[in-house]
This record gives structure tokens, sequence and C-alpha cells, in this order.
């Protein structure tokens, strides 16, 4: 196994120098595991004695592609951290039993404890914006993590909030970024935004965004990246797989029906008045209020919404997206194998529900999926054993290759656009051989549209989203 030429240039410009951390930026899909892991076997060149590597990674990439190409890249058998044992894990990397070791983010906080003496050789964090929170138990437990050298690594490691990447700079040099308020005093600007009307007004709370070249000073965003160029590397698939076949985008507009249209106009009008209800009080007093009740407003475009008695909400037909798509399939206008993503775990259940009815073989990916199915289902989709890969944005969104599809569809998407923009990349990476097709399913009518652009600052803004005039 080979690094390809992209990727051998990644690794001799990160990999040679005698820094101690480096952010690995590329786009997903050219390829970060190997990079890392290439970078990783020059500094066994360089360190003797007591190597050991620790890879913190989303449980869904553990198996592949991390295992995988640690054994056929790297010629050795990593260990894989098992939930039901985790002593064991702690107790293997205390003794120095392997030189990889394999673990995600949310185990992190429960096994520091137990590392905190442990000196490693290498820290890989992949899919680094996990730490972008400094405050969360699993951000403050990566950095209490001792090593030799660390490799943050993420095809989107901010979201134009500079929290989220000053959380990362201060993990790999925080001596050189020591503290939030002077980044982002230096960094960054306050938010303009732009309503429906067209008019332009800077935000008065105070909330900034990385300056991205609309600033007084155009030297701001250049100052940033040459304090960041000596550990720094983001390439565009465009820029280095020249062979990479091209992304489209169409959409499929649907009509509710009458049944789904009741619940939606239901919950909006609740919305509303609940909205006016509390006008008076600042929002982020009761911002997790509002995404739920956001949450439930999109589930609602998704499929008939049932209410048990203890008030837990499930998704059930009538699905007007789900009618569509069937109907498409049945058609002949729809081609098979393909990826089909949503937000809604409810909406995946009755996704592989419909269409194993309809013939199809659907491998279901969300939380709920053990880790022992994980692989096997990836694995069975790319050699053909299923025709439809069903999965929640944040489950299959990240880290794993779906290339035998070159059709994705979403039903709906994701409040955060990284994760739309990770999910999107599945297919549409090294090894794809066809042009990639992501199709948007839009219920007219409701906040779907609104999802990719909204921006939920104030109230006026949910009411905009809500198309409350």
């Amino acid at each position: 196994m080979d690094l390809y030429p992209p990727q051998a240039v990644l690794v001799d410009a990160l990999g040679k120098t005698t820094l101690k951390g480096r952010l690995v930026g590329d786009e997903p899909g050219i390829g970060k595991t190997i990079e890392a892991l290439g970078i990783d076997k020059l500094f066994r060149r360089q360190f003797k004695g007591h190597r050991i590597t620790l890879i913190i990674a989303p449980r869904s990439v553990h198996e592949k592609p991390w295992a995988d190409t640690i054994v056929r890249y790297c010629q050795s058998r990593p260990m894989i951290i098992d939930r039901k044992n985790r002593q064991s894990f702690i107790n293997s990397i205390i003794n120095g039993e392997y030189e990889y070791y394999i673990c995600h983010y949310d185990a992190m906080r429960l096994i520091i404890g137990q590392l905190r003496d442990v000196q490693f050789m290498h820290v890989i964090a992949d899919e680094c914006q996990e730490i972008k929170n400094p405050s969360a138990q699993k951000t403050r437990a990566v950095k209490k993590l001792k090593t030799l050298m660390k490799t943050a690594m993420s095809g989107t490691p901010a979201d134009n909030k500079p929290e989220d990447l000053w959380s990362i700079l201060n993990w790999l040099y925080p001596r050189q970024f020591i503290s939030y308020k002077a980044f982002k005093n230096e960094f960054c600007e306050l938010v303009t935004i732009t309503d429906r009307r067209g008019t332009k007004h800077t935000n008065t709370t105070g909330l900034r965004k990385l300056a991205d070249g609309v600033t007084p000073d155009p030297e701001v965003l250049a100052k940033l990246h040459r304090q960041m160029a000596p550990f720094y590397m983001r390439r565009r698939k465009k820029d280095v797989l020249e062979d990479l076949p091209d992304k489209y985008f169409s959409e499929v507009r649907v009509d509710l029906g009458p049944e789904q249209r009741r619940i939606y106009d239901q919950l909006r009008r609740e919305f509303i008045a609940w909205i006016g209800e509390n006008r008076d009080q600042p929002l982020r007093v009761k911002k997790t209020l509002v995404i739920s009740k956001l949450t439930r407003l999109q589930q609602a475009s998704l499929a008939y919404l049932e209410w048990s008695p203890e008030g837990k909400v499930r998704l059930i037909d009538p699905s007007t997206k789900l009618d569509e798509l069937v109907r498409l399939i049945e058609d002949g206008e729809f081609s098979l194998p393909f990826v089909a993503f949503s937000r809604s775990k409810g909406m995946i259940r009755l996704t592989t529900e419909r269409l194993t009815k309809a013939g199809l073989h659907v491998a279901e990916f969300t939380g709920d999926t053990d880790d022992v199915d994980r692989q096997p289902r990836i694995d069975g989709f790319q050699e053909g054993r299923y025709d439809v890969f069903a999965s929640t944005i944040r489950s299959g969104g990240v880290g794993i290759t779906l290339t035998a599809s070159s059709t994705e569809v979403f039903f709906d998407r994701d409040w955060n656009p990284t994760r739309n923009l990770q999910a999107e990349d599945r297919c549409h990476r090294l090894g794809q051989k066809n042009a990639v097709q992501v199709i948007d399913f839009f219920a007219r009518d409701t906040i779907d549209a609104e999802v990719r652009t909204a921006n939920i600052r104030k109230w006026s803004d949910i009411q905009l989203i809500l198309g409350d005039k």
C-alpha cells in the first residue's frame, strides 16, 4: 500500500518538520487517514523505545479506514477500545502491548484519569472539530494527554466561528494560542446579517466569525494564515485529484399530504404563539427549546408524527417524500445503489421499513447500530450486497467510504452546514469513478429550504425561518 503523490507531498511537508503539532486540513476524500499514518511512520524513525500512537476518531471509522489501513500500510495490528471492557484497553496502553490504539472522543472523558501519566509518542485527533468546544469534557480530556507529537485532522476544522478553530489550535500549540479572547479580538469580526429584505446590520450581541476577507483590515486573515503556515496544509479535491468526477446537485419538490400538513401547520402555529410569549426574554435562555421545536417541525416535513401516551414521538406513514422516492425507483428514474441521509433517526428507520417492503436490501446506519454491525454494513454496501445505505447525517456523515454509489439523497439537512458537506463527500472521494449526484427532497411551504441558510441570532430570525410575516 503506497501513498498517492498528493498524499506524499503532505507527509513530507508536515512529517519532516521538527514542530510538535500539525493540522491536516485536506478536503474529505483525499485520504487524510493514510497521510496521518505516513507522518506517524516518519516519527517512528525519529523516536526510539516506547512508541505508542493513540488515534481518537468517531466510532464509525474505527475498523475502516483506521484499523484496516494500519494493518495494510503499517504492518501492525491495532487495539480498538471495547466500550464493554474499557479497562483492558487502558491496561494494554499502560503495559505498552500494541503500537497503535484506537479510541473515540466520548470515551476519552471516561478513561483520561488512568491515562494522564502515560507518555504517548503521537496522538492523532481525527475529525478534530469534535474538540472545538473548549469547555466540553471530551475536549478537556484530549488536552490532558501527554504526547511528543500531535496531529489534528479535519476537512472542516471550523464552522466560521472563532471558538471552533481556536480550541484546535490551542491543543496543538497551547502557548502560542493561549487566549481565546486575544484570538477573537485579533482575527475575528462582528457578524453581519442580511435579512430577507436585503437589509444588512451588524449583530448587536457581539457574536463574531473568522474574518473572511470582507474586513477593514485585509491583512487580518493573511496574518492568521502566516501563523498557521508552518504546521497547516489544506488542498481541495479538484486541485489534487484531477481524475475525480464532478459533483452535481438537484432537487425533488413535494407537497405534504393532508395528514402531514395538518400536523405541520398545528406545530407551526403553536411555535409562533410560543415565540410571542417569550420575546421579552433573551434568546440564549431559550435556545435549547428553540432548537428542539425547530427539530420537531423539521420532522413533521418528513413524515406523520405519532405521539405515545408518554409523550414520545414516532415517525410513521404517510410520508410524501418516501412516496415520491419509491415512485421514482419503480418508474426506473432512480438508479441503484444509492445513499439516503436524514438528520432524523426516525426517518431512517421508516425509510428502511418502506424500502425493504419494496423489495430492496437496506443497510441501516444510525447511533443505535451496534458496534459489531457497523463495519459489516459498510463493507456489504461497498461489495454490492445492499441496494441502499440509509444513515443519519451524524452517524454516517464522517470518515466512511461509500464510493459504491454515485447517488446521494437528503430527505432533510443538518442545521450545521459542515456536517452536510462531510456527508456529501462519503461518495465523492478518492476511488469514485462516476459523477456524484446529490438530490435534496424539499417539502413545499415548510422550513426545509431555510435550514440550509438559517441564522438563529434573534427571535425575528426564527420568525423568518417559520415564514411568519
